[in-house]
C-alpha cells in the first residue's frame, strides 16, 4: 500500500495549494492520497475557493488514486457524495485504517 501524504502549512496560502496540485500531479504509482490540512487555517475565502478549483482541475489526476481521504479539525464537519472513494477523517490513523478497510 502506497500512500502519497501532503500536508498543508498553515495558514494555508496559494502557494501551498500550487505545491499540492504539484505533488498530486508529479506523484507517480500510488494507490491512496491523504491531504493533511492542519488546523484548516486557509488566510481567506479566495483561497479556500483556489483549492476548490485546483482540485476540480486535476481530477483525470485524482481519480488514478483508488481513495482520497481529508484530514481536518474535528470542529469541523464535511460529508462526501462518493464515501467510498474520498472521505474526511479527524486523524491519520482512522484515515489510513480506512485505506486498509472498505468501511469508515
Amino acid at each position: 500500500m502506497k500512500i502519497l501524504e501532503i500536508t498543508l502549512e498553515n495558514p494555508i496560502k496559494h502557494t501551498e495549494i500550487i505545491r499540492l496540485k504539484s505533488e498530486i500531479e508529479t506523484g507517480r504509482n500510488y494507490h491512496f492520497l491523504l491531504i493533511d490540512t492542519g488546523k484548516h487555517e486557509f488566510i481567506s475565502l479566495d483561497v479556500i475557493k483556489y483549492f476548490r478549483e485546483q482540485m476540480q482541475s486535476m481530477e483525470t489526476h485524482l481519480l488514478t488514486f483508488e481513495k482520497i481521504a481529508l484530514i481536518h479539525p474535528q470542529e469541523y464537519r464535511n460529508e462526501s457524495s462518493d464515501p467510498e472513494r474520498y472521505n474526511y477523517f479527524t486523524s491519520r490513523v482512522e484515515a489510513k485504517e480506512w485505506f486498509l478497510n472498505q468501511t469508515k
